[in-house]
């Protein structure tokens, strides 16, 4: 019976390569920290896509955040 040494040696090296790849991979990179509440207020802005039937409108929208409240009280799914 023939030994396949050169084909078991070739796998061998394919899983170690394979292996070696998916470990790379755990690094996702920095942590980004949470934004915090206090950090929200001042001037944004943002694209806006607008599409009715075949027809798509794109503008660009500025909007400012002047305070965020940490729980809306006139909201109707808020009871306090």
């Amino acid at each position: 019976m023939k030994k396949f040494t050169v084909p078991r040696f070739l796998i061998a090296v394919l899983i170690g390569c394979i292996g070696f790849a998916l470990s790379s991979c755990n690094n996702d990179g920095p942590d980004i920290p949470p934004v915090k509440l206090e950090e929200l207020p001042g001037n944004y802005k943002g694209k806006l896509i607008t599409i009715q039937g075949s027809t798509r409108k794109e503008s660009v929208r500025d909007f400012k955040v002047k305070k965020t409240p940490s729980c809306l009280p006139n909201s109707p799914s808020v009871k306090l």
